[in-house]
């Protein structure tokens, strides 16, 4: 499936909802919602009324908000949440929040607004009680942002657990061809997350569903029944509609602790709560402690609710203002205060709410950790092959799991999944000694796939072969030349790549390698002159220990050369190789073999010693000025003595001698270049075979000059030289 990159506005929302504090103020304001209303209840004032709206208020907004901002972010927050069923559970969490201020409204008794309202709330709160506990309810769904919070915290846990465990599960090996803002978790995160969200939601459902199968335990207090039976006795009264004496003979009725209705003895409405009874325009009972002593006390809307407000007969229309009385409009109204049931109800509410939160959030924890352990067993071992390919990857195979050193699983697909990573390491680790490590490393890096191909590149070209290699394989058995050539090859590719060489290839007993490709080296002429001095004392050293073991002694010869080539892959699309090719190989193998013609170890030519950083380091002969066979340009070769600053005085004279004989013989003073040159020989012990070839050269010309188009050249007639070493 097609991936479109996020818009910046998605991007945006997707770093602010990821914020910790942003997750933590969401978290609090959940709370705040859910338990402001039944708070506000509980606190008695209904001045609070409008604080708790203003909460609310703002709830509404943040949600709304956040909410949006999910929806835009979906992409990277929550993949495929657009229209989904959490999509709408948000939605209504928003939304139950107006129910709050639906109520609180309906609970506004002003004095200019008819107290019918009280008692179409009290009918919603008798006869519809279900619903109003419905209603309550339906604030639970905000619970729903709290199994958000849980996921977070699980998030944030199974975070730290990975950082501990595998610190290096964040490295970045290339291109990996996924956007970087999507998020994966861990299988018991998401297990735990998952299944706490379905369980809260089912959880809610339940809530909202037990009202409907609840018993109504209340009695119909909109039975009119009462209230035609005081009447009838008002009416019949021996005081024949004295108000006085009709109270007298109502009085027991309300002294009582039950008023019966005339269906049962035990069948009637608790005297608990009444307020105020007015019957056939007689008030028979009034609380001076909530409707005030006197005229001009409090009105009754500055007192109470009209949810903890509930008259009979239900349809009765009074009206509240700050006379002494109620208004006369309703001939006979019983009217009694419930706020301790409200109380009571807003406790219960807040009550199960908290035990709600309590539950789910100890599942949820307790569900993790037993997800944890239970994915353990998938992850653990996933985790091992995660590193373990990784390092694989990076062409790290030294610090590799072995199949032997990887947690076994009792998961049948992750352990066939630990033998086929075991057989691909294998298969890797036996590649790439076929390959250069280097130029497999570059490709890994670069994250494509080898293609045949090549382009230009200034390399420095390094070509080295075993003096008098034929008369060893003559004299020692195979299996003993393989052992030898085999430690000589291992100290010698070595130290290529740890100079940051490429590899390319064993010739026989030759040695082809390249540096600045494919990946470009600083000063590349420097670290190439520097591996061929380690390989020359690595030798030493080696020599030192095969001539203990009764093996011969080796000597290497090694040439080197700069030139810009064409590097890449070569062959066809079933088998190709990285290599080089141009002139300059073939002449950086014209002077390694230029070794036995000046019994040197290390030639280089003028284009490695204008590189930068070769003439200041290193200390270095003039040799010749030669023109190799199969080339028309001459090409002037130095031996390399060693580097500046461990060079003696004996070898920076003969470097110096050497230089201005080489000057001398340009200028065609031949004299001048043999006295220095014997110099050099003096310096050498009487013995100079390196400069022996110029020195007999001079001579000759002593006596036969060159011709007048001379330009200091020798043109060499043959490719290879023998040696005393051959």
């Amino acid at each position: 499936r097609r991936r479109y990159a996020p818009s910046r506005l998605a991007r945006l929302c997707d770093a602010v909802l990821r914020q910790p504090a942003v997750k933590g103020a969401l978290s609090i304001l959940t709370l705040v919602a859910l338990f402001c209303t039944d708070a506000v209840v509980v606190a008695g004032e209904v001045a609070y009324d409008a604080v708790a709206v203003a909460i609310l208020s703002l709830c509404i907004a943040v949600f709304a908000v956040e909410w949006g901002m999910q929806v835009a972010s979906s992409e990277l927050q929550r993949p495929r949440y657009n229209f989904s069923f959490f999509f709408f559970m948000d939605l209504v969490a928003v939304l139950s929040i107006f129910v709050d201020l639906v109520v609180i409204a309906a609970n506004d008794l002003e004095s200019h607004s008819p107290i019918a309202r009280a008692a179409r709330a009290a009918d919603l709160g008798t006869r519809a009680g279900r619903s109003l506990r419905l209603l309550r309810l339906l604030r639970n769904l905000r619970l729903v942002r709290i199994s958000r919070f849980v996921k977070a915290l699980i998030r944030r846990r199974n975070e730290l657990a990975l950082k501990t465990h595998a610190p290096s599960a964040d490295r970045q090996l290339g291109r990996s061809g996924f956007p970087e803002e999507l998020h994966a978790e861990s299988v018991g995160a998401q297990i735990g997350a998952s299944t706490t969200k379905k369980v809260v939601v089912i959880t809610l459902l339940l809530l909202i569903a037990l009202p409907f199968g609840e018993r109504a335990d209340r009695l119909p207090m909109c039975n009119s029944e009462m209230v035609v039976l005081l009447e009838n006795i008002s009416q019949y009264a021996a005081a024949e509609g004295n108000c006085t004496e009709v109270q007298e003979a109502v009085l027991p009725w309300f002294a009582s602790a039950l008023v019966p209705f005339s269906r049962g003895p035990q069948v009637g409405f608790s005297r608990r709560g009444l307020i105020y009874a007015r019957i056939n325009g007689c008030v028979l009972y009034r609380d001076d402690a909530v409707l005030g002593a006197g005229p001009g006390a409090p009105a009754l809307w500055g007192a109470r609710r009209a949810a903890e407000l509930h008259a009979l007969p239900c349809d009765v229309n009074f009206y509240d203002d700050d006379s002494w009385e109620l208004d006369q409009k309703a001939p006979s109204l019983l009217l009694y205060d419930f706020r301790d049931e409200e109380v009571e109800s807003a406790l219960a509410t807040m009550g199960t709410t908290a035990c709600t939160i309590a539950v789910l959030l100890s599942f949820a924890f307790v569900f993790s950790t037993h997800a944890e352990g239970f994915a353990g067993q998938l992850v653990t071992p996933l985790l091992e092959l995660m590193e373990s390919m990784n390092t694989t990857a990076r062409l790290e195979l030294d610090t590799t799991h072995g199949e032997q050193e990887l947690t076994p699983s009792n998961v049948y697909e992750i352990l066939r999944l630990q033998q086929s990573y075991a057989a691909l390491h294998c298969a890797v680790a036996s590649f790439v000694r076929f390959m250069p490590m280097e130029v497999v490393r570059h490709f890994v890096k670069a994250g494509r796939e080898a293609k045949l191909g090549v382009r230009r590149r200034d390399v420095c070209i390094f070509f080295s072969d075993i003096a008098g290699f034929t008369k060893i394989c003559e004299c020692f058995r195979p299996k003993e030349v393989l052992i030898l050539l085999s430690e000589y090859f291992d100290r010698m590719a070595s130290i290529i790549v740890e100079e940051q060489g490429t590899m390319l290839e064993f010739i026989g007993d030759s040695v082809l390698a390249i540096w600045n490709a494919p990946t470009k080296v600083e000063q590349h002429a420097v670290r190439t002159l520097t591996a061929a001095l380690r390989q020359r004392m690595a030798l030493k050293g080696l020599v030192e220990k095969w001539r203990a073991q009764g093996k011969p002694a080796v000597r290497t010869r090694i040439g080197l050369h700069a030139a810009n080539v064409f590097v890449g892959n070569l062959g066809s699309r079933l088998r190709m190789k990285y290599g080089v090719l141009g002139d300059g190989v073939n002449l950086a193998a014209r002077v390694e073999e230029l070794n036995k013609r000046y019994g040197t170890d290390i030639i280089l030519s003028e284009d490695v010693r204008q590189q930068s950083g070769v003439k200041e380091t290193f200390l270095l002969r003039a040799l010749d000025n030669v023109v190799v066979k199969g080339r028309k340009i001459p090409t002037m070769v130095y031996e390399v003595l060693g580097e500046r600053a461990d060079a003696t005085s004996k070898d920076i004279c003969i470097a110096s001698s050497s230089e201005m004989a080489m000057q001398a013989y340009l200028r065609r003073n031949f004299r001048e270049a043999l006295a220095h040159l014997d110099e050099v020989k003096a310096l050498c012990d009487g013995h100079d075979r390196a400069g022996a070839a110029l020195a007999q050269r001079c001579r000759r010309f002593m006596m036969n000059p060159p011709s007048e188009n001379w330009d200091g050249s020798e043109v060499l007639v043959q490719k290879t030289w023998h040696s005393e070493n051959d």
